[in-house]
Order: C-alpha cells, then sequence, then structure tokens
C-alpha cells in the first residue's frame, strides 16, 4: 500500500460517568516490513489489526500513516507530530537509544512478544535449547538479528539470502536446522513442506513490543496500557495473530497479570 494516511474503523465516543464525549480518532504510524526487530516484530497488516481492536476498547477510531522502509524511525514520526502512536517498537534497552526510547519518547505496556523459531524436519533429533545442536550447522538469513549473534556464541552459521531459501536447503537436506524470525517462518511454513517448528524448542531471542508516544501524552499512554491489558488477559491479542497465523507469545515484562519472576507460558511456542 502507497505510504500516507489512510482512514480505517468506526468512529466511538469515549465516555467519563456515563456522559458521551466528542468522537474520539487514534492516529497510529505503521512501520514498513523488516528482517530483523529494529522495527517492527510481526507483519504491519496484524499490527493494523490489533491498533484497531486497542481503538474499539477506548471507543476510538483509527488512522494510519504507513512508513516506507526508507522512512524515518516510527519513534521519530511520533516525535514529529505525524501520529499519536507507533506500532510495533521493541521493549529492550540494549536496541534504543538512552534508557529505553529516544528523549522525549515512551512506551506503553507490551502487548505481544515474538522471537526466533528453529526449524528443521521430522526426521531430524529434537532439541529445546540451541546449546544442544551442538555442532550442528544452523541456516539463517542474512542481515538478521541472529546472523552475527549465532556466530559470537559458537555455533556454526550458514547464512541464505531469505527466509525461504533456509527452509528450501532443510527440505533439501543441505541443512538440518534453521533459525528463523518466528511470524515470518509461521507464514512460509503454512504452504506445505517437510519442515517445521520444532515445538520442543525454546527460543532465547525473544523480544516484547510495545507502541510508541511522546511522554507529554502520559493520558494516552495510562489509556493504551488500559486496552492492552485488556486485550491480552481476554486472548483478544492471540486472537488476531492466530487468525493471521502467528504464534502468540505472552510478553514477559510491564504487563501486570503476568509475574515478571515467572512468566506465564507462550500461548503458541514457534
Amino acid at each position: 500500500m502507497r505510504a500516507g494516511a489512510v482512514a480505517a474503523g468506526t468512529v466511538f465516543c469515549l465516555t467519563v460517568s456515563g456522559v458521551a464525549q466528542a468522537p474520539v480518532e487514534l492516529t497510529f504510524c505503521v512501520g514498513a516490513e523488516s528482517p530483523t526487530t529494529s522495527r517492527v516484530g510481526i507483519s504491519p497488516e496484524v499490527e493494523v489489526d490489533v491498533a484497531r481492536a486497542l481503538a474499539a476498547e477506548l471507543g476510538a477510531s483509527t488512522l494510519f500513516v504507513r512508513l516506507d522502509p526508507h522512512d524515518t524511525e516510527p519513534e521519530q514520526a511520533v516525535l514529529a507530530g505525524r501520529c499519536q502512536a507507533a506500532l510495533g517498537v521493541i521493549d529492550d534497552p540494549s536496541l534504543v537509544t538512552g534508557d529505553r526510547s529516544p528523549a522525549g519518547i515512551s512506551l506503553t505496556d507490551p502487548y505481544y512478544a515474538a522471537g526466533y523459531a528453529l526449524i528443521s524436519r521430522a526426521d531430524v533429533r529434537r532439541v529445546r535449547t540451541l546449546a544442544e545442536l551442538g555442532e550442528s550447522r544452523i541456516g539463517v538469513e542474512k542481515e538478521s538479528v541472529v546472523a552475527f549473534t549465532l556466530r559470537q556464541r559458537g555455533h556454526r552459521v550458514h547464512v541464505l539470502p531469505n527466509s525461504g531459501a533456509v527452509i528450501r536447503a532443510v527440505a533439501e537436506r543441505r541443512l538440518d536446522y534453521g533459525y528463523l524470525w518466528g511470524p515470518m517462518a509461521a507464514v512460509l511454513l503454512r504452504t506445505g513442506t517437510y519442515v517445521s517448528a520444532v515445538r520442543s524448542f525454546k527460543t532465547s531471542d525473544r523480544w516484547d513490543f510495545a507502541m510508541a508516544v511522546r511522554e507529554r501524552d502520559d493520558d494516552l499512554r495510562r489509556r493504551l496500557n488500559t486496552a492492552i491489558h485488556t486485550l491480552v488477559k481476554t486472548g483478544a491479542v492471540a486472537q488476531i495473530l492466530t487468525e493471521h497465523g502467528i504464534p502468540f507469545m505472552n510478553p514477559r515484562s510491564n504487563v501486570p497479570s503476568l509475574s515478571r519472576s515467572t512468566p506465564a507460558p507462550d500461548t503458541i511456542k514457534p
């Protein structure tokens, strides 16, 4: 879809003490597809569906600003006033500037998590962790986060042009395992192949995703947090992801209904 603002949804009215207020419209920035977790965790279209559900929970309509791959980062678009909130922002201090986010930006509580999935054929040994792979060669997509981190951990990495090439290499027995971004792998593996995600595998490469708003929009952040808690707790976010064929993973931080010391189990594990 061409970059720009796209209106969507039905206009609702926020209420305070049962008194109807003027219709409210929430504007969201949607990042472009990316092979890494630096921009958006899952498909922008899935993020749009989640945003619509959150807005409906708040009684608001939605407007989306589409950012193309060469556009500014979503958080910067928020700071520039192009939208009120940016979707799919990674909640990880090691991958953003400052404490948690650029100056002037606050993050909402996370509403889903996503991580890397180990894929293999049915005749290959099942494992639970990367450490159990030993000297096995692991196929990864070039320019992905794990193309660098797996080598740093001492794994034998075979870099291929894209996720489809990794899946083909595993299916053709040129590699035993592939390590792919879970949401992307889930969609690609639906088309029918001898390769599937290793269900017993517990990924250590996973991140929580939240929305970015301006620090001064604290009331908006609180309202979004209320809707996020409701939709995560009721399973609405999980249902949206499942409808798109993407595994849902509970966020491990910031959502009060989930224990920090004992994270809730994933609804579906890649």
